[in-house]
């Protein structure tokens, strides 16, 4: 690994994980604000169609606008909000351990780890991090959640009746008021939801970063010093 003048590597490896952490946070943004103005949007376009001020179209488009821009269009807004976010939280976790290996003399990868992304990184941070991260904490069982209100979403379009995982996901959406279940059956996912879920994914980061920059002293971050 080549290190460039003037820093240990120490203060190299810390140098790194503020770039992550800093990448981390306007990719985090940009979803929030995606979420926020397109959500903006449809609510707008919503009370137009309603007092009727579209024209130029007939009338059976607009009552399908109307149905769609008050029931679907926000709806698979904020499904594939969380989606995305569950994307980047992979990804992310996968660049956080990669930038751990190349700063450390461990041979060992995340994906030397079987499970899925969340049980792989478990392992890696205990086993080979030696990471000092609570994972009965609140804001790794959110993780949780969110890796299993994902999964609902793509592998059984939110439909939670006879999902293998129903009863996580209700004890999650009872100790997370902002989501909600539908009749029973329906995975509901709100605008605040997704915002809380963004702010919990920013946290999550914000915490193991900041216990990389204790393994790693530098300049970056309070907990550093």
């Amino acid at each position: 690994m080549n290190i460039p003048d003037g820093y240990t590597p120490d203060e190299w490896s810390n140098f790194n994980f503020f770039g992550n952490l800093t990448e981390i946070d306007y990719q985090l943004q940009e979803i929030k604000d995606f979420l926020k103005e397109f959500q903006k949007y449809i609510e707008v376009t919503n009370v137009h169609l309603k007092e009727g001020k579209f024209i130029g179209y007939d009338q059976e488009t607009l009552e399908s606008m109307k149905v769609n821009f008050e029931y679907s269009h926000g709806d698979i807004l904020r499904k594939s909000t969380i989606i995305s976010l569950y994307i980047m939280l992979e990804l992310e976790l996968g660049k956080f351990c990669q930038i751990f290996k190349k700063h450390s003399k461990s041979k060992l990868s995340l994906g030397d780890f079987k499970g899925d992304i969340l049980e792989g990184f478990k392992k890696y941070a205990v086993k080979v991090m030696n990471l000092n991260f609570d994972f009965n904490s609140q804001v790794w069982q959110y993780i949780v959640g969110i890796h299993e209100l994902r999964n609902c979403l793509v592998h059984n379009g939110g439909v939670i009746e006879d999902y293998n995982k129903k009863a996580v996901i209700e004890d999650f959406v009872r100790r997370n008021l902002k989501f909600d279940v539908r009749d029973e059956r329906w995975l509901e996912i709100t605008f605040a939801g997704c915002d809380e879920a963004i702010d919990k994914v920013d946290e999550f980061f914000n915490e193991i970063t900041g216990l990389a920059f204790i393994l790693y002293p530098g300049h970056y971050g309070e907990r550093s010093e």
